[in-house]
């Protein structure tokens, strides 16, 4: 890897408030940025990379267009730039949020694991119900429930939050995703339609919920199908919606391994004109009986992340 090459995807989506999708398409429109490849097939970016960015960002704030940037080419946008990006490898934890913004989201997370610790799910409606009244949707999502969430595994390998009191904050916070997909917006008749839906046995479904978030926020009409659902049933709801885009989550290896040759023989039936992605902590960088196939691989999901954007660039065709 080139030496310079030290910032991931998400630093960089941090430090610019570009998101991961438009980044993927620029770099297949334009020669501004070209990442380097992890052998795992992750993007890394330059300090270059990251400065230039920065200055398009400004550029489009004050009203240029990508189009017009574009055409002044790489090398000079780099002479125009400012050096602003951090050096040495540096990147902030938190971006851009207000130690009292800082202090009400790490207030809101020890909230909510509290609340599981003791069973309190009055305490953990009244917790959300703050934080999405005070925050933007995706700090909620992402560094409220997401880290809260953490914090409560944490309580539970010490075995200060039961099983129960993990399942009931789970429960809750499942239960607010599902509010948020059925509320997305930009849905209408002719929106492409996604299916999404665990693998089987796979009960972990809150990453699912985000993801269908995701895809229902800009502009996907998503049809949630559950938690370890049985790949006859996914078949029969494939056949039945036409799906653009099916996207199934699994965070264990094993329940990953049980389900791929099914799932390809389902793919293989299926494939031609549907993106097909499998994200998850249990899924492997690559796969070659699934890839073969066409299906995008997502272990490392970014924050933000339109998963059909970043891991389905072949499918540009609906079904129809």
């Amino acid at each position: 890897m080139p030496h310079r090459a030290r910032y991931k995807m998400g630093t960089v989506t941090r430090l610019t408030g570009l998101s991961a999708g438009l980044l993927r398409i620029w770099e297949r429109r334009y020669d501004l940025v070209v990442p380097h490849r992890t052998e795992g097939g992750h993007r890394m970016y330059t300090q270059d990379d990251l400065q230039l960015l920065l200055h398009i960002k400004a550029q489009l704030d004050a009203g240029a267009s990508i189009g017009e940037l574009a055409q002044q080419g790489r090398q000079a946008l780099l002479e125009g730039a400012t050096p602003s990006a951090p050096s040495h490898g540096h990147v902030p934890s938190e971006l851009n949020v207000p130690p009292r913004v800082q202090s009400s989201i790490e207030r809101w997370r020890a909230a909510l694991a509290d609340a599981a610790e003791t069973m309190d799910v009055a305490a953990i409606e009244r917790a959300l119900d703050e934080a999405f009244a005070s925050l933007n949707t995706d700090v909620v999502i992402y560094q409220v429930l997401h880290q809260a969430t953490h914090e409560i595994g944490r309580r539970w390998a010490e075995r200060r939050v039961c099983v129960a009191g993990e399942h009931l904050a789970t429960a809750v916070f499942n239960r607010r995703l599902l509010l948020l997909n059925a509320h997305a917006r930009g849905i209408k008749p002719d929106s492409p339609k996604a299916l999404v839906a665990c693998l089987p046995d796979e009960l972990h479904a809150m990453g699912a919920l985000v993801q269908a978030w995701e895809l229902g926020r800009t502009g996907y009409d998503v049809t949630w199908l559950g938690a370890a659902l049985p790949l006859e049933a996914l078949e029969n709801a494939v056949t039945a919606v036409k799906p653009l885009a099916v996207y199934l989550s699994v965070t264990m290896p094993d329940l990953y391994q049980a389900a791929r040759e099914p799932l390809a023989a389902l793919v293989a039936k299926n494939h031609r004109h549907i993106c097909w992605l499998v994200g998850g902590h249990g899924v492997p960088a690559s796969d070659p009986l699934l890839q073969r196939l066409g299906v995008g691989l997502a272990p490392e999901l970014i924050e933000g992340e339109n998963p059909v954007v970043s891991y389905g660039d072949g499918v540009t065709e609906n079904q129809n």
